[in-house]
């Protein structure tokens, strides 16, 4: 009866798995059309798999291509239930372009409703002193490799290794060869930002080669984690102290440690010119250009068109708080300060471990009685 029971059981698994196979090899081949409509576009539809809905995917896919995706019902499919990493491959695999790059984040439809506020637990992400790690059990797999460079940058450059991934979570999702055209890598650092000249007591160590140099080599996890951490301490040192950038644009010195976060993300993704020019447009209109949320209107007084204005908001917004929701949590800045381990905490496991004061004070206290009572019995 046992073993028929247990055949019964195998039996219905190995169902279960061809018919789960078959139909996500009929979903994948059911959007073979889609793709191949729009194989440009095809790395924005990949936030199909994060939880955008059918419908505002869809609008989102029209906006960007000639094409009517009216009959999305296949890429409707496709984001049931297959990964984000998934997608991106099949799209590359039917089209000509590189589509690692995700493209839906840099160009929203609209700003997001609010605003970071203060970050919990706080701290000066552009000071890090080695003065803690990151739970590697809290991290997911594509987080712990690249998670070991991370941390060697971070003590390099001194820069919070929780900013550092968070913004590899916004730029690639960890993804290490991605590729949006001068973009690349797990940071998505450009030749321009990897040349930049070196700062104050920054060593000359901008990067040496030619631009095509770079599009071949930039992908290696290393060099990129390297140079997108040193571009973000070149920015810090820009709105920290207000530096001359061209022509007649200066950086405002910006002395909040939140609010220069925001402004080096912004510069981060918008270019430093950019943010500085609106700082610029903003105090000449009478408002503050150390405050982003004043600084941030003028974006396109500053040469931002409509799109990219939304998405340096959007950018400092979702560095912060999270790009997308995974394993139930938005992994952005805050979710990693979460995680953090200092040294006092592991002390403490330790302690835990091992028997403290107060066993120690009991065999002493009740050894005495036990000898007593032995003696009695002889």
């Amino acid at each position: 009866m046992k073993i028929k029971i247990m055949l019964l059981i195998v039996i219905f698994l190995i169902v279960t798995q061809i018919t789960v196979v078959s139909a996500s090899r009929i979903i994948v081949q059911n959007a073979d059309t889609v793709w191949e409509t729009i194989p440009k576009y095809s790395s924005g539809l990949t936030h199909a798999a994060t939880g955008v809905t059918p419908r505002v995917k869809a609008e989102y896919a029209n906006s960007l291509s000639q094409h009517n995706l009216q009959d999305s019902e296949s890429l409707n499919q496709l984001a049931s239930g297959i990964s984000s990493r998934i997608i991106v491959e099949y799209a590359n695999s039917v089209s000509d372009f590189d589509l690692y790059r995700p493209d839906f984040i840099q160009a929203p439809s609209s700003e997001p409703e609010t605003q970071p506020e203060n970050i919990i637990p706080t701290e000066d992400p552009f000071n890090y002193q080695s003065e803690y790690e990151l739970n590697e059990e809290k991290l997911r797999a594509e987080e712990i490799e690249a998670l070991p460079i991370v941390m060697n940058y971070a003590n390099e450059y001194h820069i919070s290794p929780a900013l550092i991934m968070a913004i590899i979570r916004q730029e690639s999702n960890f993804i290490a060869n991605a590729n949006g055209n001068d973009y690349i890598g797990y940071m998505q650092v450009s030749w321009d930002a990897a040349t930049h000249q070196s700062i104050e007591d920054m060593t000359s160590d901008e990067y040496k080669g030619t631009k095509s140099d770079w599009l071949s080599e930039g992908k290696d996890p290393d060099l990129n984690i390297m140079y997108g951490t040193r571009y973000l301490r070149i920015l810090n040192i820009i709105f920290e102290e207000g530096k001359f950038l061209y022509d007649s644009v200066s950086a405002t010195k910006v002395s909040d440690i939140q609010e220069r976060l925001n402004f080096v993300l912004a510069a981060y993704n918008g270019g430093q010119g950019r943010i500085a020019n609106a700082q610029k447009i903003a105090k000449e209109n009478n408002k503050d250009p150390t405050k982003w949320d004043e600084v941030k209107e003028y974006l396109e007084e500053a040469g931002a068109n409509t799109a990219k204005a939304i998405e340096i908001k959007n950018y400092v917004y979702g560095v912060i708080k999270g790009r997308d929701i995974i394993d139930d949590e938005q992994r952005g800045y805050e979710f990693f300060l979460t995680i953090r381990v200092f040294p006092s905490d592991k002390a403490s496991d330790s302690e835990e471990g091992t028997p403290g004061f107060e066993l120690l004070f009991f065999i002493v206290a009740i050894a005495p009685i036990l000898l007593l009572k032995r003696k009695r019995k002889i």
